[in-house]
């Protein structure tokens, strides 16, 4: 069963440096709602499938949120949306990359 999920990050306005950051971040909008609607799936009728794929096309996005090596460019980005590692590490969802 394939189920296509599509989100924008436009809830709030950030200043983001590089394009990792703000991948990271439209990431961690998405994980939020992929969160509440397996509840509201859960609560109504059915078991989701779970890891629940991401599919991303930066690497640097997929290699941070898999790895817990922090690195000193990349702390400040594991710090403020750190709920992707969590619901990887819960095997909640999964980032795949795609070419």
């Amino acid at each position: 069963m394939v189920v296509q999920f599509t989100g924008k990050c436009v809830s709030r306005i950030l200043f983001l440096v590089h394009l990792t950051e703000a991948e990271y971040a439209c990431v961690s909008d998405a994980c939020n709602s992929l969160t509440w609607f397996d509840a509201l799936i859960t609560d109504i009728w059915m078991n989701p499938i779970r890891p629940i794929t991401i599919m991303e096309d930066n690497e640097s996005v997929v290699y941070i949120s898999d790895n817990h090596f922090t690195g000193s460019r990349s702390r400040h980005i594991d710090i403020r949306y750190k709920n992707i590692k969590q619901l990887v590490k819960q095997g909640f969802i999964k980032l795949q990359y795609v070419s």
